[in-house]
């Protein structure tokens, strides 16, 4: 990656190479946006939707799959009065 000289330098710290340990990534499926019949869904839904996928490819990954196919999630959460509430162990 080419250096590039700053000019006028913010009044905020700007993030280094070395702050960024690891980050975890999770892949929000962009028809969630694009296609006009997930237009009445909130933001949250998407992200909870998001969520749910990454717990269902971790789940495929670990071999949670029956002779059907179907992969099984833990549900880290409940929906509470349309919230989401961790669950306990």
């Amino acid at each position: 990656m080419k250096k590039v000289k700053l000019n006028n330098h913010p009044d905020y710290r700007l993030m280094k190479q070395s702050d960024v340990v690891s980050f975890f990534h999770l892949q929000m499926p962009r028809w969630l946006f694009c296609d006009p019949k997930y237009n009445h869904l909130s933001l949250e839904a998407k992200v909870a939707y998001t969520f749910l996928l990454n717990r269902f490819e971790l789940s495929k990954m670990n071999g949670w799959v029956n002779c059907e196919g179907e992969v099984f999630i833990r549900p880290l959460a409940k929906l509470n009065n349309s919230r989401l509430t961790p669950l306990t162990k």
